[in-house]
C-alpha cells in the first residue's frame, strides 16, 4: 500500500506502511500528523493508517478529487480574490516605505524648477526609479523566502507562497518569481487573472516560478 505523508511543511513519499511504521517508532513521525493512503478519498492521519492504531480517518477539509492519485496536497489555495486583497494591502505598505524615495524625488523636482528646469535630470529619476525597483525585489523575495513566507498582505489574509509540495521557497525562486510578474504585467494582466482559473489558484509568475499561494489557516 502506498503511503503519503505531510510533515514539517513537506509532504514525503511514496512510503509502504513498514516505513511509516517504523518512523513513527523513532519519533520521525507523530501519530498526529497528516497522512494519505493509497484508495483513500481524504487525508486522514498517520494513527488510522492500518496497523498504526484504533480509530476512523478524520477529514481534514482537504478532500482528494475523483480518481485521486499519490502526491495530492493536503492545503487549500489562495484564490483570487483573497491574493487581490493581500497585493492591496502590499501597495500601501509599499507606499509608505517608500515614502523617502518619493520625498528625494519631490525635491529633485522642487530644485529643478528652482533652476528653471522643467524636470529632474535624467540621473535623478534613474536613481529614484532604480531605488523603488530593489526596495520592491527585496520586500517580495526577502518575505516570501523567510520562514513567514508571506508579505504583510499575504499574512494579514492568511495565505503564503510555498513550493509545489508546500513547503518554503528559496530567495532565489523568490527572485524569480518577483520578476516574473512581468510577463503577468505586459499580458494585459492576464497573468494575474489567471489565479482565478488554474486548478491550483496560480498566476502565470506561479507557473513560472513553480510556486503556490496556499492557505495558513
Amino acid at each position: 500500500m502506498t503511503v503519503f505523508v505531510y510533515r514539517n511543511g513537506q509532504q514525503e513519499g511514496p512510503l509502504t506502511l513498514e516505513e511509516v511504521r517504523s518512523r513513527l517508532l523513532a519519533g520521525e513521525l507523530k501519530p498526529e500528523d497528516p497522512a494519505w493512503r493509497e484508495g483513500a478519498p481524504e487525508w486522514g492521519r498517520v494513527r488510522d493508517l492500518p496497523g498504526m492504531g484504533p480509530g476512523s480517518p478524520p477529514p481534514l477539509g482537504q478532500a482528494a478529487p475523483a480518481g485521486a492519485v499519490a502526491g495530492a496536497a493536503p492545503f487549500g489555495y489562495g484564490g483570487f480574490w483573497r491574493r487581490l486583497l493581500a497585493f492591496i494591502l502590499d501597495q500601501i505598505v509599499m507606499t509608505l516605505v517608500t515614502l523617502p524615495v518619493l520625498a528625494l524625488f519631490f525635491a529633485a523636482t522642487f530644485a529643478a524648477m528652482a533652476r528653471g528646469e522643467t524636470e529632474p535630470s535624467l540621473a535623478m529619476q534613474l536613481l529614484v526609479n532604480g531605488l523603488s525597483l530593489v526596495i520592491g525585489w527585496l520586500y517580495y523575495a526577502l518575505m516570501e523566502s523567510s520562514r513567514l513566507q508571506g508579505t504583510v498582505g499575504k499574512m494579514a489574509l492568511g495565505i503564503k507562497v510555498a513550493t509545489l509540495e508546500g513547503g518554503r521557497i528559496s530567495f532565489a525562486r523568490a527572485t524569480g518569481r518577483y520578476f516574473a510578474k512581468i510577463l503577468s504585467t505586459v499580458t494585459l494582466l492576464i497573468g494575474f487573472i489567471m489565479a482565478a482559473f488554474t486548478a491550483r489558484k496560480q498566476a502565470l509568475h506561479d507557473l513560472v516560478a513553480s510556486t503556490l499561494v496556499i492557505k495558513t489557516e
